[in-house]
């Protein structure tokens, strides 16, 4: 069975397969959202696939939490540096000297 929504057509096995990443990643989304993201999931599931298909390929890639996302969600990870909001103090040498155990 082929099902038709706004953004395309697709089959039974596809829909159950987005319903199951959905409920692996723990999202909802209201039916026009969620129209626009089966689309994006759908382009991703298609990369990884054909990827996988690849004799000569040594990786194997998964869909993950950036599979429905758009390019500027996904830009928000891009560079990301969970310490960057911390400073450090600056050290002489006598006060790590002074930090070291006996």
């Amino acid at each position: 069975a082929v099902v038709s929504t706004q953004s395309g057509h697709y089959g039974r096995g596809t829909l159950i397969a987005y319903g199951q990443y959905k409920a692996g990643q723990k999202l909802s989304f209201g039916p026009s959202e969620d129209r626009m993201r089966l689309k994006m999931w759908r382009s991703s599931a298609e990369i990884v696939a054909e990827q996988n298909s690849r004799r000569d390929s040594s990786v194997t890639l998964e869909l993950n939490f950036f599979a429905v996302m758009t390019a500027e969600e996904r830009n928000q990870y891009l560079g990301m540096n969970g310490t960057s909001g911390i400073k450090a103090k600056p050290r002489t040498l006598s006060s790590v000297l002074s930090d070291t155990p006996a």
